[in-house]
């Protein structure tokens, strides 16, 4: 499961960071043209590469996603600034377009379909959250108590609110953006914003490129941890098992280690110099794994392993990112297949086997993980093969 769950982190994360590229490839060349840049930065390559070489690179170099929380702050300011810019199209109808009614639904079945992976594409934040969650500080200074009793709160309160601000986000660029472009609305609403209609849309455009600069090392984090424990699993398979990688619970307290040895291999969820109250649960023996399997994790990767991984992570995704040409399909083929099993499938298998095991702490039984994995397995089946089709087709 370990080894599937990795295989669907990399491939979803490779095509969010291709559909990254993309995005600049359209972004870039169009504002190097408009500020009448030399012939040579205006060829979508050269700026891609660029790209690559000055900012994706050493971004995504970074040793920890905390060492981001600036760059993110840049990202969420760009993100609020398109959104009121087509808030503000969308409240004043261009004078080109002729009248036609506002169509909110979709299409028939097809057409539902077809939006189906753009929506879960929109949501996918699960392989960051084991990260965020260890990084996070359960209160900034040791002298000062903080407001969250504990840890968890803490990130469940911003897990409430950052799902909270990402509706309200799209809620608004989806309403008014197709209300001021009604059936020319692209696939990519940067596409719609033209100078022509909108006079400071080239800006607005190169702002949001920050949002692609400072969100590609945030997904490319994930996308290298689960690369190197891919590579680690396929080494381990040719030594013996005490050098394998081990699975979470290889630290239980009851996995028959010592304190010092459990210590050692404790998760980076628990390293910090606080005691955090109500979490004992967490370091409690789940027994979902056979004493006779544990085996020893992996170390933490080298400077020089990590910088192999960011390099072939960060060519491969631009190289595929300045060869495809429709973002469209990226966004259907990711989000259809790979989205539905990180958002629902392997969810859905982790809630069934907790619930057999722990079904005092949950609020539903079994039935709720068995319903998600058959919602994800069949809505990333289909909705794959719509994309598909329509792709061969064109």
């Amino acid at each position: 499961m370990a080894v599937c769950v990795d295989c669907a982190i990399v491939l979803y994360n490779i095509g969010v960071l291709v559909s990254y590229v993309m995005i600049l490839g359209d972004i870039l060349p169009a504002f190097m043209h408009f500020i009448g840049a030399p012939a040579a930065l205006q060829q979508r390559t050269i700026l891609l590469v660029a790209s690559a070489v000055f900012v994706l690179w050493p971004l995504s170099s970074m040793p920890s996603m905390g060492a981001l929380r600036h760059a993110s702050l840049v990202c969420l300011l760009m993100i609020a600034l398109l959104t009121v810019s087509l808030v503000g199209l969308g409240l004043r109808t261009h004078e080109e377009l002729e009248p036609e009614p506002l169509q909110y639904g979709c299409e028939g079945t097809m057409g539902l379909l077809t939006q189906l992976p753009v929506l879960i594409f929109a949501y996918t934040c699960n392989m960051n959250v084991p990260i965020f969650y260890s990084e996070l500080r359960a209160q900034k200074h040791e002298n000062i108590d903080s407001k969250f009793t504990t840890k968890r709160h803490k990130m469940m309160w911003a897990t409430y609110w950052s799902f909270g601000t990402c509706f309200l986000a799209y809620f608004f660029v989806a309403v008014y953006g197709y209300g001021a472009y009604r059936s020319q609305t692209q696939p990519d609403i940067l596409s719609n914003l033209q100078s022509g209609n909108y006079p400071a849309a080239p800006y607005v455009k190169v702002a949001y490129s920050l949002v692609m600069f400072t969100s590609y090392p945030v997904m490319a984090f994930s996308c290298v941890a689960s690369v190197y424990r891919l590579f680690w699993e396929f080494w381990s398979c040719f030594q013996s098992e005490d050098a394998a990688y081990a699975r979470f619970e290889a630290c239980s307290p009851s996995s028959g280690l010592s304190q010092e040895e459990a210590a050692a291999l404790s998760p980076k969820v628990f390293s910090t110099p606080y005691r955090w109250p109500e979490e004992e649960n967490l370091r409690e023996a789940p027994d979902f794994q056979p004493a006779s399997q544990l085996r020893s994790p992996p170390p933490e990767p080298s400077y020089a392993v990590r910088q192999l991984l960011v390099v072939i992570i960060v060519a491969s995704t631009v190289t595929v990112g300045i060869i495809l040409p429709d973002l469209s399909v990226v966004f259907g083929l990711t989000g259809g297949f790979c989205g539905g099993l990180v958002s629902y499938c392997f969810p859905g298998a982790f809630y069934v086997r907790v619930a057999r095991k722990k079904s005092e702490r949950l609020p539903c039984g079994p039935w709720l993980g068995h319903l998600l994995v058959m919602f994800g397995l069949l809505a990333g089946v289909f909705a794959s093969g719509v994309v598909a089709w329509q792709a061969s087709a064109q």
